[in-house]
């Protein structure tokens, strides 16, 4: 019985209280489209935009924002009409606010026409449409269903088409992929798909050993740092977990000074330790430079060192730094409701890979606090036995611009809206027969 089918022949469906009638009011279309089984729809047009997205690459076109379109077309469809019937809640304001800031600041004029980046726009507002969508359709959780397979083997496709292409010599981000932290994201995201009630523990230990060698091998520490964060959030609250952690956070605690210490007398930049170590010393050496917003040659300095590669911390320490600079130089509008969508890479050059800072930045105060309101509503409501995948997206958002990506974002939302502990459908008008 699905949630949309009548339980007896006088009874109201959660449906049809939001749409305020019965089943036969309603066109003959309408009930069709109701009696689909909403995550075999929503998965179908999930799937084909992750292979329509990877042909889009292949073949070096740039039709991306169109795949993106017919993705959130199939949803709207699907939801029709109970797009307009959203219950009011907490949710619904945040998302309210969160999609008014930046068309408020553009219409008084504190962000121009020209600095709003298109493509991050759409980006930001068919995310807010995506958690919106899913939240009306009152759907069970994404990893309990049997149309989850649909998703996670798209991605499974796409992440060993990439690995067949081949390893390079240094870190790992494949042929679909732009950079190793979008391949080490993607890789998170396979993590949404675990069921920790159902599935067998083979099952989860192999998903999870297989999701941390993606990381290692691309050879991202943020990534790598917000999954065993996450995990271990989640092995804590499990039964015998806190064993385990305790077990683990020993080990390490004994094995990385000598880690380091071997690094020190025989750096190995090859290695993440080695590169992590690098890194850092790096960033020590260029800390005045960075504290005084002088100008530093990155490209210079990572070929004196070994690599450009080594300094991604120093130029992320960087544009946070300048970011927080011109923020806090702003007018008091740009600082409550931002500088516009897509502003910072003019501003600074390149994306500030810190989603936090890039919201205060482009939407102010009240758009960041409305984004955070909106996770942390869904984060509360969820699960806590499939929050870690949470915790790992929140982490790596401190280094990386998980915005930026839709294709995980929006799969994320799906998630997050729909792990909510019990799905209580809203009270019905009507009242066919007597409590007692």
């Amino acid at each position: 019985m699905t949630m949309f089918s009548s339980h007896a022949s006088q009874s109201v469906t959660p449906d049809e209280s939001r749409l305020g009638g019965t089943e036969t009011d309603l066109p003959f279309g309408v009930r069709q489209l109701i009696a689909r089984p909403p995550w075999r729809v929503v998965m179908a047009a999930y799937s084909l935009y992750v292979l329509l997205t990877f042909l889009n690459d292949v073949t070096a076109t740039d039709r991306q924002h169109v795949v993106a379109l017919l993705f959130l077309g199939f949803m709207a469809v699907h939801a029709g009409p109970r797009l307009l019937c959203i219950p009011f809640s907490k949710l619904t304001v945040a998302l309210l606010l969160a999609a008014l800031v930046p068309v408020v600041a553009w219409l008084a004029g504190i962000t121009g026409k020209e600095v709003v980046s298109t493509a991050y726009a759409i980006k930001y507002f068919a995310l807010l449409f995506v958690i919106w969508t899913t939240e009306v359709l009152c759907l069970p959780p994404l990893y309990s269903v049997r149309e989850r397979w649909w998703g996670m083997g798209s991605l499974l496709a796409i992440m060993l088409f990439s690995l067949a292409a081949g390893l390079p010599t240094d870190r790992f981000e494949g042929w679909f992929f732009k950079n190793p932290n979008n391949f080490a994201l993607v890789a998170t995201s396979l993590l949404f798909f675990v069921d920790h009630e159902r599935d067998s523990r083979r099952f989860m230990i192999a998903i999870h050993a297989f999701v941390a060698a993606l990381i290692l091998l691309s050879g991202t520490a943020g990534a790598l740092l917000a999954y065993l964060v996450g995990l271990g959030t989640v092995l804590i609250r499990s039964k015998g977990g806190r064993r385990v952690c305790l077990t683990a956070a020993l080990v390490v605690a004994f094995a990385l000074p000598f880690g380091l210490l071997s690094q020190v007398q025989s750096p190995d930049q090859t290695s993440m330790l080695g590169s992590i170590w690098s890194k850092w010393s790096l960033t020590h050496e260029y800390y005045a430079d960075l504290n005084a917003s002088a100008d530093i040659n990155f490209w210079e300095i990572g070929q004196q060192h070994g690599g450009a590669e080594l300094t991604s911390a120093l130029w992320r320490l960087w544009h946070w730094n300048e970011i927080l600079r011109i923020y806090q130089e702003s007018g008091w509008g740009a600082k409550m409701l931002g500088h516009g969508l897509g502003i910072s890479t003019p501003v600074i050059g390149n994306l500030p890979h810190n989603d936090y800072l890039r919201l205060l930045f482009e939407v102010g105060v009240v758009g960041l606090l409305s984004n955070l309101v909106i996770w942390v509503i869904l984060f509360r409501r969820a699960d806590p036995a499939v929050r870690g995948p949470a915790i790992m997206m929140a982490v790596y958002a401190i280094t990386e611009n998980n915005f930026d990506n839709f294709l995980v974002m929006s799969l994320f939302a799906l998630f997050m809206v729909s792990a909510r502990r019990e799905v209580v459908p809203p009270p019905s008008p009507f009242s066919p027969e007597p409590a007692f």
